[in-house]
């Protein structure tokens, strides 16, 4: 007796569940706030010259559109796609500082879109504004925005497919999945780190499939082989890149309290616990509803918060690779900002969910650089102005800024000399500068004592650099016996405003016409 086949359910999308209606007017209160953040965080810092690995930028972009490839290849820290990109942008004419910023701060702006499609796809609409707002705000994606590197673009295309895996999975359409290879794709292109985020992906693939999800073979040939198509270019430039991936690096090992700093940034914790504290005493109470979330989307929210943080904090423990910074964690922070909305759109209240928003915003921007400070990773421009300002012939030591400076035999090859000294083809210096390696090893240290004799029979010599204080040190212990004192004038902006000059100067000398220019 042979028995009927029964037909098998679909496997229905996961719903999209809505709980908090909000008004007009504060979807308009919304766009004024995130206007008033952009305006702040993004389009100010534009105005300020390049700092360090801008001016690599501008250097590989700086040829022909065929030289950008090869530039590329001779310095994998530049990526090919993007540099034909801050090549064609730096052909549209203008001042390259704001032309070349241009396509991050586009492609920041869509990914902040994407980003709130993906959250009112994902919880509603009111988290999804307030995701919004504190992504603009974090300091990573804003320094970011307006930089001329490949980070925005990358990013963008991280929450692109998200969202795009998001939408394949909910309605099995082979468009969403092509879109979503095209994301995968254009991440690899801009910035290998970013893979991070594929990992995510594979297990979340892997938790709907477990839930039931079908995917079908054809539709996950098709996906994949579009992704490795389209991924397929970057292989010349990948190799480069793991060929001299030792000489990139130049950041130490991070610290159990500098994780739990980034998972939790204190200035985001405070405004969230200031805006549900503000909330309590309106209210006359806790009266906090968050919104429903479908497993699976948490699922996701968690492993997108988790990995991209956790791999490159392990590998940095572990390994001599030191990845984990601000720019290699990106692709962290718009979970994080997803997960703070949900937290927001948990006050019940449009108006105080508002102010909580308004509140946690603050706490972002007066957290990072203060509300008048627009330094954008340091200015090169101002200072290498102050530099032809104050030299007036004297000797110009300029300290490579780029750990690929090392070892320090570079002076007579002139492709590597090219770009190690970026920030001089855009910025000159006068013509008696001489360079030196980032790191003050013994090599270094010979070549100073070269040109001692020289600078000892000067009445004074500058330094410029961007690091820590090796240099200054050094320098000023070996020539205190020939009567030197040394003046340092900072302001130009960097980590921890680190961008300075050093004027060592005879004592004997009146130097009260070569004043301070900057605080």
């Amino acid at each position: 007796m042979t028995q009927t086949k029964q037909p098998v359910a679909p496997v229905s999308p996961v719903p999209r569940i809505r709980t908090v209606s909000q008004s007009r007017g504060e979807a308009y209160a919304y766009a004024g706030l995130l206007t008033l953040a952009i305006l702040r965080l993004w389009i100010l810092p534009l105005r300020t010259g390049f700092w360090l690995d801008e001016t690599g930028t501008f250097w590989a972009a700086s040829g022909t559109l065929a030289q950008t490839f090869s530039r590329s290849i001779v310095w994998p820290s530049q990526f090919p796609l993007y540099t034909a990109i801050a090549w064609i942008a730096m052909h549209v004419g203008g001042r390259p500082e704001l032309t070349m910023r241009l396509p991050s701060l586009f492609a920041m702006g869509v990914g902040a879109y994407l980003l709130y499609r993906l959250g009112v796809e994902m919880v509603n609409r009111a988290a999804a504004l307030a995701a919004v707002l504190l992504f603009v705000s974090f300091e990573p994606v804003a320094f970011a925005a307006s930089d001329a590197r490949s980070y925005a673009i990358g990013l963008a295309a991280v929450i692109g497919a998200m969202l795009a895996l998001v939408r394949w999975l909910e309605s099995s359409r082979l468009a969403y999945g092509l879109a979503y290879a095209a994301c995968v794709a254009l991440t690899w292109q801009m910035q290998y780190v970013f893979a991070t985020t594929f990992i995510v992906q594979v297990l979340y693939l892997c938790l709907r499939l477990r839930g039931g999800w079908r995917l079908k073979v054809s539709h996950g040939l098709a996906v994949i082989g579009t992704a490795v198509l389209l991924a397929l270019p970057s292989a010349p430039h990948l190799q480069a890149m793991l060929r001299t991936a030792t000489s990139h690096g130049f950041a130490g090992s991070p610290s159990i309290e500098g994780l739990f700093a980034t998972f939790a940034p204190p200035a985001l914790v405070c405004g969230l616990i200031a805006a549900i504290a503000i909330a309590c005493a309106v209210d006359g109470g806790l009266r906090l509803r968050f919104p429903a979330i479908n497993i699976q989307y948490l699922q996701l929210l968690i492993l997108w918060a988790l990995i991209p943080c956790l791999l490159p904090f392990a590998i940095s423990v572990l390994s001599s690779a030191k990845i984990f910074l601000p720019r290699y964690i990106l692709p962290f922070y718009p979970a994080l900002a997803l997960l703070g909305g949900i937290v927001i759109a948990g006050i019940q209240s449009s108006r105080l969910r508002l102010v909580g928003a308004a509140v946690t915003l603050a706490a972002l921007i007066f957290s990072s650089r203060g509300l008048l400070d627009f330094s954008h990773g340091g200015d090169w421009s101002r200072a290498m102005l102050d530099v032809r300002t104050l030299a007036g012939g004297a000797p110009v030591l300029f300290r490579s800024g780029f750990p690929e400076s090392q070892p320090f035999n570079w002076l007579g090859d002139r492709t590597r000399t090219d770009y190690l000294l970026a920030p001089l083809r855009i910025y000159p210096a006068p013509e008696s500068t001489v360079a030196l390696p980032f790191r003050l090893d013994s090599q270094a240290k010979s070549r100073l004592e070269e040109i001692a004799p020289w600078l000892a029979s000067r009445d004074r010599f500058l330094l410029v650099e961007m690091g820590d204080q090796s240099y200054d040190l050094w320098i000023a212990g070996r020539f205190s016996a020939a009567g030197f004192t040394a003046r340092t004038i900072s302001g130009y902006g960097g980590p921890q405003d680190s961008l300075r000059l050093v004027i060592f100067q005879k004592k004997a000398l009146n130097d009260s016409g070569h004043g301070a220019v900057n605080g």
